[in-house]
């Protein structure tokens, strides 16, 4: 009898820990909720449908904004300490959104050749309906313990907060949802008052708090798909219904945890798309027909269309000009934030690096960017996207840069790199590039490291011959010795040209400020060879 009481409590157990790692989202139900009390709401849906399938294929081009920038407002009501969550976990939300709807999440993989990317961007408001400062975060104290999917949480009245105006917001609610919930959107076509996207707090963002399997915030890509008018991928129905997606296979059931090998209505189940109820580690991907129907939303006469006219991510009218010039002036905290006339500065800690750039040679490519102070290793990643080959490639440096050989020509890749520190690490900063053609033979090897001192006070010393691969005066013409420089603009602020014959060189910088340069050698035809950063600092 105990061994079966025992073996009983284990089925129990295993039972119970099943449905609490089981993702579950309303949305569907707060649909149909809103179907029925909404006298207008079916009407709007139809029409929404037939703007979808008219733009969806072919997508006609964007009224002149690329990428898509949406200002989010993040609005978190809580109740006990635990749930008022750190603006470094709202943070790293906003970076797990970024990476997903632009197909640069890690795990992105070509399982599925129909993955595709939006051109969609979300970014925290940095102006307030009343054109002033904010650091797009809200915080209300509540004395409700939970919220259901009845869009209290949305009400400053019954116990939550009123949304800034939703046609020119993503507003994101953060509360603690009454289990089994972790999330629920309003579709478009729905009550003003209340649209946008919920999302429990234990499972936003992807550090601080958050746990497995809810741990990497996907739980708001899946809810602010359903924002954009994304369907869940089984329909909410059997084989007969659809997502409204020609590219997703059909299926007739949501999947738990990571099914890679289910099967329905005679096909393979796509369990590893955002719109499935699969762990966070398992989704990786939206389809180009997921991604059509989401940007129809911007198209002329689309529902969401006038979030392109939207200020919030616009600078607040009297911020200074010196707030957009890459350097740290006068009352300033930090680059370009903090004083009186910029925006608030993010959270301190490990900051993504800046000034992302590359240099090319023939299949050799460096990839470069602002050295960081706190900064003690770095951790770089490129993939190829165009066409869609292969995983991410890592690397990771203490130097502000990376050499990559095996690239190929005429091919797009996208790159990432974020700042390794002693108390963590930073979000991705992420750029792209497409490698081009051309006769590279008798360029000099990249090998960044040619400066010194470096800091410099006024002065810096050019050694050609530390460049691998090539010997002083043997092999190349001065004529063939180029040295360009530039500030963080882009700007040349010294141009020159060195004789090959003589090993070091002396370049005397009296007239540039303090502040970091780009020295670039270039051979004859103008093409690239070696680039290091310079940091200038004078009294």
């Amino acid at each position: 009898m105990r061994k079966t009481l025992m073996v009983f409590a284990l089925v129990l157990f295993c039972y119970c820990s099943m449905l609490i790692a089981q993702r579950h989202c309303s949305s569907t139900e707060h649909l149909i909720y809103q179907l029925q009390t909404s006298p207008d709401f079916k009407q709007k849906r139809a029409a929404i449908e037939e703007q979808t399938q008219r733009m969806a294929s072919p997508t006609p081009r964007l009224r002149g904004q690329s990428p898509i920038l949406i200002p989010v407002v993040v609005n978190l009501v809580y109740s006990m300490e635990a749930e008022n969550i750190s603006d470094a976990q709202i943070l790293s939300q906003i970076d797990a959104l970024n990476e997903d709807y632009k197909r640069l999440n890690r795990d992105a993989d070509n399982r599925w050749p129909q993955a595709a990317a939006t051109d969609i961007e979300f970014r925290l408001a940095v102006r307030d309906p009343n054109q002033l400062p904010t650091s797009g975060i809200r915080r209300q104290i509540t004395s409700k313990a939970s919220f259901l999917d009845n869009d209290e949480v949305k009400s400053t009245e019954k116990g939550g907060l009123d949304p800034w105006p939703t046609t020119d917001y993503l507003n994101i609610w953060i509360c603690n949802l009454e289990f089994p919930l972790e999330g629920y959107a309003q579709y478009p076509g729905g009550p003003s008052a209340t649209d946008g996207v919920v999302i429990d707090y234990a499972c936003f963002g992807r550090s601080g708090i958050v746990k497995p399997p809810f741990h990497l915030g996907r739980t708001a890509t899946h809810e602010v798909g359903h924002w954009l008018n994304l369907d869940h991928l089984w329909g909410d129905g059997d084989c007969a219904i659809n997502d409204r997606v020609e590219d997703t296979p059909p299926c007739d059931r949501p999947h738990f945890m990571c099914q890679t090998d289910a099967r329905s209505c005679g096909v393979q189940n796509m369990v590893q798309n955002f719109m499935e109820y699969s762990d966070d580690a398992c989704m990786n991907l939206f389809t180009h027909g997921q991604v059509d129907r989401m940007m129809a939303l911007f198209m002329p006469g689309g529902f969401r269309e006038r979030l392109l006219d939207s200020r919030g991510c616009a600078l607040p009218l009297f911020y200074s000009s010196a707030c957009g010039d890459g350097v740290q002036n006068g009352q300033e905290k930090g680059i370009d934030c903090g004083s009186p006339d910029c925006p608030p500065c993010k959270p301190s800690g490990c900051l993504p690096p800046q000034t992302l750039q590359y240099t090319q040679q023939g299949s050799i490519v460096t990839l470069l960017w602002a050295p960081y102070d706190n900064a003690t290793a770095y951790e770089a990643e490129v993939r190829q996207v165009t066409p869609s080959v292969g995983s991410w490639l890592s690397r990771t440096t203490t130097d502000p840069y990376v050499t990559i050989t095996g690239f190929r020509i005429g091919r797009t890749y996208v790159w990432r790199v974020k700042t390794i520190c002693a108390d963590g690490e930073s979000a991705y900063a992420n750029s792209s590039f497409t490698t081009r053609s051309g006769d590279n033979s008798n360029r000099l090897a990249a090998t960044p490291s040619f400066l010194s001192p470096n800091p410099t006070d006024g002065y810096v010393l050019i050694h050609l011959d530390r460049l691998e691969g090539w010997s002083v005066g043997a092999t190349v013409s001065p004529i063939q010795v180029g040295l360009r420089i530039e500030d963080q603009s882009g700007k040349m602020v010294l141009q020159r040209r060195l004789d090959g014959g003589t090993s070091v060189h002396r370049i005397e910088l009296a007239d540039l400020p303090s502040g970091l340069y780009t020295v670039q050698l270039y051979d004859a035809a103008g093409g690239i060879d070696a680039v290091e950063r310079l940091v200038v600092i004078k009294d």
